[in-house]
């Protein structure tokens, strides 16, 4: 997956329908220093990856564009799983990093671009369903056409 924003699930008061996010009480994730603006529940990643890679050659394994979803405890079960899909009906897969590192690199002023493995289905924590390789094997084939489209956008070929 080529992620296009990042939200934290988790951060906030409350728990299960009564979870409130911090955003939705007026709470920022950072702070606003050096003109950049305080980030609250999702981060939009640097989308040129989504716009550049040439999507007939990895069609049948990526997903371009969409929501992570960052939560502290990865779902347990299909309850778990299916009170998340509600909350975040946009959000295609569920991480446990994407929005730190989404955040960390914002408040220094840079910008990120994901790129992720779905090894599993969210709430399904038996890992002989897992196809951990497959998704090992689609993000190897997503870099290795984002480092030849950046030499290419840098001069290298």
């Amino acid at each position: 997956m080529i992620g296009s924003r990042a939200t934290c699930d988790g951060i906030g008061a409350g728990t299960g329908n009564e979870f409130v996010a911090a955003g939705a009480m007026g709470w920022s994730q950072g702070h606003s220093r050096k003109g950049i603006q305080p980030v609250h529940d999702t981060i939009e990643l640097d989308s040129w990856l989504i716009d550049d890679l040439p999507r007939s050659e990895l069609a049948d394994r990526v997903f371009f564009g969409g929501e992570v979803l960052s939560v502290s405890a990865a779902s347990g079960s299909a309850d778990d799983a299916q009170t998340r899909r509600i909350r975040y009906a946009e959000a295609l897969i569920e991480d446990m990093e994407a929005f730190a590192v989404a955040l960390a690199t914002r408040l220094s002023g840079g910008s990120l671009t994901l790129i992720r493995g779905v090894s599993n289905a969210v709430g399904d924590r038996e890992h002989l369903n897992w196809k951990t390789g497959a998704a090992l094997g689609a993000v190897s084939r997503v870099l290795a056409a984002a480092i030849g489209l950046a030499g290419s956008h840098h001069g290298f070929s």
